[in-house]
């Protein structure tokens, strides 16, 4: 296993800038000479990174990145798989469901000291933990299970 995949990011873009200028912001150091513009058979526009791992389709107040992350491989074995699935990307005519984990928080959480975590459990003081699995059951059923299956006739025939 290489342990190289390649996964789709939503951004935000609520001022849907243009795409090449979208990108320049969060890629300072990449000059515009750098950016080379793309599009999928089916017509659609996009941009892509200098290295060529990542490409970007905008929509609407998003922007949709596809990366193919190497992992700790210094060469992509994949980048003819990667080159199809781009030029395959498309958008559905449906609304687009973003996972929440994706959206943009709108303030910071506060993180609360007095909170201990031990093995994915949130403990404080003012709250006891109860443990479910160590419910008692009395008494299990003791009744039969009748089968519900049933016998079924056939006809034999000979010839």
């Amino acid at each position: 296993e290489t342990g190289e995949y390649v996964e789709i990011i939503v951004h935000p873009n609520r001022s849907q800038q243009e795409l090449s200028e979208w990108y320049g912001e969060r890629a300072p150091k990449v000059t515009s000479s750098q950016i080379r513009n793309i599009a999928t058979k089916g017509g659609l526009k996009g941009v892509s990174s200098p290295d060529s791992l990542s490409v970007f389709f905008a929509r609407g107040e998003h922007v949709y990145e596809m990366r193919y992350d190497i992992g700790v491989r210094t060469d992509a074995n994949f980048m003819r798989t990667f080159s199809m699935m781009q030029n395959s990307f498309k958008f559905t005519t449906d609304p687009l469901y973003i996972p929440e984990e994706q959206k943009p928080l709108e303030e910071v959480p506060v993180i609360d000291d007095e909170i201990d975590v031990v093995e994915g459990v949130v403990e404080d003081e003012e709250s006891p933990v109860v443990d479910e699995s160590e419910e008692v059951v009395d008494e299990l059923p003791t009744e039969d299970v009748e089968s519900s299956t049933e016998e079924t006739e056939t006809d034999e025939t000979t010839s």
